[in-house]
């Protein structure tokens, strides 16, 4: 009996634990970006490439580690996707990840245009 509780258990704690501390992870973070910006209404929040890119109901945000503004873009000038946002490059992108094989391509879409602007390739050669 005490087997089959554990086997049953295992399961659900790789899954649950994951899961809470990654919404943990994400609760501090917009917790930490409202603090300090003093921005209430944010409907997106990650951290990348060393940039905090932030979604309001009308505009998107990047900040630095420092929280310093470095770029700003009104919703209504955008296109949506369901893409992750990035900042590179001095512009806001949308970022698709494909793996193949060995290889990792990344596509990087203006976000006002949708139009691929580069591409990058990790661990493979162009064809």
């Amino acid at each position: 009996m005490v087997i089959i509780v554990i086997i049953f258990m295992i399961p659900l704690i790789l899954i649950i634990f994951p899961t809470v501390k990654n919404d943990n992870y994400h609760r501090n973070l917009l917790n930490n970006i409202s603090k300090e910006t003093g921005i209430k209404d944010i409907l997106y929040v990650t951290k990348d490439n060393n940039y905090y890119i932030i979604k309001t109901t009308d505009k998107i945000s990047v900040f630095d580690l420092n929280y310093k503004e470095v770029y700003t873009v009104n919703t209504k000038e955008i296109v949506s996707s369901s893409l992750e946002l990035t900042y590179r490059r001095n512009n806001l992108y949308y970022k698709e990840k494909i793996r193949e094989d060995k290889k990792l391509l990344y596509n990087f879409y203006d976000v006002k245009t949708n139009e691929l602007v580069y591409k990058t390739l990790i661990g493979g050669t162009y064809e």
